[in-house]
């Protein structure tokens, strides 16, 4: 990251878009997501003329995708979460829309935005990739 912080210097860019993650603000419990937390920092040492804009996403959609393998030969999605609790999902073509409506609004100073396109419960997950996949899908989260 801090070949991005040595361009965005050279190249005397004055407005910086960062697609971060949820956690982006802290370097505890966020797993392979902490190099978020490491490139804002990196980037919020730029000059104060840099104006930075940190979208923060939550999970994406799309990240679903590598459970299918699992629910086509066993009718399972083993993870360490699951139940009725909501989580936010962000689905990429809405963070690309995000991203495209902050290119058009004032940038000033630095600033958080977080985006996400719905919430949804890993049961609902479940329960609609059974009827996608025409199987009763389990949950199991013996590996908590």
């Amino acid at each position: 990251m801090t070949n991005y912080k040595k361009a965005i210097e050279s190249s005397g860019v004055k407005k910086v878009i960062y697609l971060s993650s949820i956690g982006g603000h802290t370097d505890q419990g966020n797993g392979m997501l902490r190099f978020h937390y490491d490139a804002e920092h990196i980037l919020g040492t730029l000059p104060a003329e840099v104006n930075i804009k940190f979208l923060r996403a939550v999970g994406f959609y799309s990240n679903l995708f590598g459970f299918i393998p699992m629910i086509k030969s066993q009718g399972a999605i083993i993870a360490n979460y699951g139940g009725d609790e909501k989580n936010p999902w962000a689905a990429a073509e809405d963070i690309a829309d995000a991203i495209a409506e902050e290119l058009e609004k004032p940038f000033q100073g630095r600033e958080v935005v977080y985006v996400a396109s719905d919430e949804v419960s890993p049961n609902e997950i479940r329960k609609s990739a059974g009827r996608r996949y025409g199987t009763r899908i389990t949950v199991d989260r013996s590996i908590r």
